[in-house]
């Protein structure tokens, strides 16, 4: 097991319900939330970025709350530029 998913390992088993809630306070939908954090993890998983992490090896919280954060707005802007278009018969 690599040092990255040691730190995920940890990140989840010491703040995952942290960043539920804060995913939860961000936008009040139980699917989104799992969007969310999922993303985080993914993100973190993929991008190896040693300045996400303080010495002690945990990770940047107030990061992890950024990016769910601007992963939310991202996705509303998404969703709203996508208007169905309904014909006049």
């Amino acid at each position: 097991m690599n040092e990255n998913n040691k730190r995920l390992e940890v990140l989840f088993n010491k703040h995952n319900e942290w960043l539920r809630k804060v995913a939860w306070n961000i936008c009040k939908d139980e699917e989104m939330v799992n969007d969310l954090v999922s993303e985080l993890y993914l993100y973190l998983a993929e991008n190896g970025n040693e300045n996400l992490y303080y010495s002690d090896g945990s990770f940047n919280l107030g990061y992890c709350n950024s990016f769910l954060k601007s992963r939310f707005i991202n996705k509303i802007k998404v969703q709203n530029r996508h208007v169905e278009y309904e014909p006049n018969d």
